[in-house]
């Protein structure tokens, strides 16, 4: 079962009744084999596996995840390098300018098409090919990445390989984004993704999880620790793929914060090749009990580390990411000097008004996808039938699209009706349609008023985004 957001959770007290009692069921059952385990000395262990399915059935349809976030460890890896001191870096021959591209009539720079001027943040459950495809709908230079796809996945089981990789070919330009530690492996696994034709391979070193940065093969946010182990990563993959190699990294984690020690780990990636580095402008903690989600919310937001990692590096692509709301926030944030922006649930949540005007306000293309609510249900709807004829599920599609009406009268109409009809026996591409239909005429049929860097850009403070 994959977690969704909360709006979809809508309208589903029918399934809500059934796996009550599969809880029920598994309770029970658990209670027998401790009774069997008298005799046979092994039920306590099968109770133990079943109350902890119990408990993961029962957190996935809550919507939480379901490992147990309070088993956090708080222990620092023993390569963790001391804390020290801040040393200024020097800031001699450094390009503030950053961008060539031309300016646009309200003063800003443009972005040239292919550039990472934006991007869509990978976010795992979410960015799959299905909302991928849906996503393009809106904007056809912004970049997309995959959701975090681990080598184990990869290269332990054929179909889920498949799964993870294939992608459609209307999604580019797009990004494959890996998730592991050793060298041999993430080289393997880049070579496998660069055969399907992805046009990026990054590296996730920011993942907070405790699933993948206290295993055995730890990696995420918690190879900040080791950036000479980033390094070497790196350069395996350089060494196999031709395609750019990337890294999306955090500021830094637990107390190992300082600009100083950002600094050094961006160095020591960048001498083995890397030339992109997509900053999530906040730490990690990894030494408290806090789940991704607090990971996301909990650590503030330090732009001015990500702006200064640009002065200092200009010859890098410096992307920053993390709260970034709209196009407005975006370009705020491009003319402090940053060579792109990546935003990440905004775009997931509300599509429509982060990224349908994307292409002419951010890539100065009168050219690219301007499109109505109404013409992006008509390029679906085709797309849906050709995916139930694979055998896809209705609500493997339609759960990415819950935000194409947010924020719009029948929206909440929208949503419920998928919400209570997805699942049913005979739900279809016509079940679709007919959400789509509770949705007021001008609505589906109005495009976005205005470019939303006119007036209300123009007006905000220069240093609304200094403060974190």
């Amino acid at each position: 079962t994959r977690r969704t957001p909360h709006f979809h959770m809508i309208g589903r007290w029918r399934g809500r009744t059934a796996h009550t009692l599969f809880l029920l069921l598994l309770i029970c059952a658990a209670a027998d084999s401790a009774a069997v385990g008298c005799c046979f000395g092994c039920g306590s262990f099968f109770a133990e596996r079943l109350l902890q399915l119990a408990s993961s059935t029962s957190r996935r349809l809550r919507g939480l995840p379901s490992h147990d976030t309070a088993k956090i460890q708080s222990q620092r890896p023993a390569s963790t390098p001391k804390k020290r001191p801040f040393m200024q870096l020097s800031k001699e021959n450094v390009d503030d300018t950053c961008s060539v591209a031309p300016l646009n009539p309200a003063g800003f720079r443009l972005a040239t098409p292919g550039s990472r001027r934006l991007c869509v943040a990978p976010m795992m459950d979410w960015t799959d090919r299905h909302d991928r495809y849906f996503l393009r709908r809106f904007s056809k230079h912004t970049w997309l990445y995959t959701e975090m796809v681990t080598c184990s996945a990869i290269l332990d089981n054929q179909h889920r390989k498949e799964q993870h990789l294939k992608f459609f070919q209307d999604e580019h330009p797009i990004a494959l984004q890996l998730g592991g530690s050793d060298p041999k492996n993430l080289a393997i696994c880049a070579a496998i993704g660069e055969s399907y034709g992805y046009d990026e391979i990054n590296l996730n070193v920011g993942c907070p999880s405790e699933r993948v940065s206290r295993t055995k093969n730890s990696f995420g946010a918690i190879l900040m620790a080791t950036p000479e182990l980033v390094a070497e990563c790196v350069a395996a993959i350089k060494a196999v793929v031709k395609v750019p190699v990337t890294v999306k990294h955090r500021i830094g984690i637990d107390d190992m914060d300082s600009y100083e020690e950002l600094c050094h780990f961006v160095k020591v990636v960048s001498a083995a090749g890397c030339n992109t580095f997509i900053v999530h402008a906040r730490k990690a903690i990894l030494s408290k009990r806090l789940s991704p989600k607090q990971n996301r919310e909990i650590p503030p937001l330090n732009y001015e580390y990500v702006y200064q990692l640009k002065r200092d590096f200009p010859h890098l692509e410096i992307i920053l990411n993390g709260g970034v709301d709209d196009l407005v926030h975006a370009q705020l944030h491009l003319d402090q000097g940053v060579d792109g922006v990546m935003i990440g649930r905004s775009a997931y949540y509300d599509p429509f008004r982060i990224l349908g005007t994307a292409d002419r306000v951010i890539y100065g293309d009168a050219s690219g996808f301007e499109k109505t609510r109404q013409q992006v249900v008509d390029e679906m709807a085709p797309f849906i039938q050709e995916q139930l004829d694979k055998r896809e599920p209705l609500n493997s599609i339609t759960r990415h699209m819950m935000g194409l009406f947010n924020g719009c009268k029948g929206g909440k109409l929208f949503r419920r009706y998928l919400s209570d009809n997805v699942h049913l026996k005979g739900s279809g591409v016509g079940t679709f349609l007919a959400a789509v239909e509770k949705v007021p005429e001008d609505v589906r049929h109005g495009l976005v008023d205005d470019n939303p860097l006119d007036e209300s850009y123009m007006s905000r403070p220069k240093n609304e985004l200094q403060v974190g």
